[in-house]
């Protein structure tokens, strides 16, 4: 039967209990034989040299040691931090955005029009159960908005606040438009339309990594036909997609 060998960061946790072990054996043993050689008046006057002299040398040393030995532990985990990221780099220019991103067939998405109204956006999301988020195409399919359910139920809830403010009873949420929430919330319209990224048919996961960073607000990337927003979207890349690949 052969002996199991120990890794060397266990190696050096014994290393360092061995190390303290030793030292406080060796403070006892020599204040022991300090102690025993001393005359009764003079123990005290002795101990305090033994502590004064003794004690900052063993600490010192074993300072050193410590910090050499972990030292050593803390370079192997920075290192091997940064084949990581490398490793990630390169998983990420290899996957292309036409391999990862959700094809336009199978996109849940709304086509803009004036009379697309929020009732029948949320009936539809509830229906489809496919998470919050709500894309918005216009007739030629280029990506026009950006929104998330949660977004446009503060809105409404701010209209409806201020709307009872000038003539209470006078909101009627059935018959509510898109365009006239947009149009009474320029915070909303804003981030409708800035929240959102475009890249081309052709680019790769680390490309589409780069644009979501550019851009703090960005979680959505369409991939459209020639990479920007006036063109058609073949597919979608949501952040969420981007993490799954992001996993080493």
């Amino acid at each position: 039967m052969g002996i199991k060998r120990i890794s060397k960061s266990q190696q050096r946790w014994v290393l360092a209990l061995t190390i303290t072990l030793v030292s406080f054996l060796g403070i006892g043993f020599i204040s022991f034989l300090a102690m025993s050689y001393t005359g009764e008046a003079d123990r005290k006057q002795t101990a305090l040299m033994i502590f004064s002299s003794v004690l900052p040398l063993l600490a010192a040393w074993i300072g050193a040691v410590l910090a050499y030995y972990f030292s050593s532990e803390s370079l192997a985990a920075a290192t091997q931090s940064v084949k990581t990221l490398s490793n990630l780099d390169d998983k990420l220019k290899s996957v292309s955005v036409s391999q990862a991103m959700i094809k336009l067939q199978d996109i849940i998405y709304w086509t803009y029009d004036d009379s697309l109204k929020i009732k029948d956006i949320f009936d539809r999301l509830k229906k489809e159960n496919k998470g919050e988020r709500i894309p918005i195409f216009n007739s030629k399919n280029e990506p026009m908005y950006m929104l998330h359910k949660s977004s446009i139920d503060n809105s409404i809830s701010k209209e409806v606040m201020n709307q009872q403010k000038i003539a209470p009873g006078t909101v009627d949420l059935f018959s509510l438009t898109l365009k006239s929430l947009l149009d009474s919330d320029s915070d909303l319209k804003s981030m409708a339309e800035n929240s959102f990224g475009t890249i081309g048919k052709n680019a790769t996961l680390a490309d589409t990594k780069t644009l979501m960073q550019s851009a703090k607000i960005y979680q959505d990337i369409f991939v459209t036909e020639s990479g920007k927003k006036d063109s058609p979207v073949i597919g979608w890349i949501t952040n969420v997609i981007l993490e799954d690949f992001s996993k080493v």
